[in-house]
């Protein structure tokens, strides 16, 4: 993101975009994956699966369920994300 950025300011648009649209991907994985109702858990695991572990949500917020992390997981995994 910084990147592309960097390139917009610059008024390089086009390579900006193509930069910016790399990350489509990532983006719907985090649409398709991501619980309504839990924003905050959901921020939290997907920085962790980035190997920031922020720890779980505090009360009384609610953590995610297995099969949530899962589902986050699989779309995470197939996003094509390089760390």
């Amino acid at each position: 993101m910084h990147d592309y950025t960097q390139l917009a300011f610059q008024g390089k648009f086009d390579e900006a975009r193509t930069l910016r649209d790399s990350l489509k991907p990532v983006r719907e994985a985090i649409a398709s994956s991501r619980p309504v109702d839990k924003p905050q858990a959901f921020g939290k695991y997907w920085q962790e699966l980035l190997g920031q572990v922020g720890g779980p949500v505090r009360h009384p917020m609610l953590n995610l369920t297995e099969t949530e992390k899962a589902t986050i997981r699989e779309a995470f995994e197939g996003c094509g994300l390089k760390l």
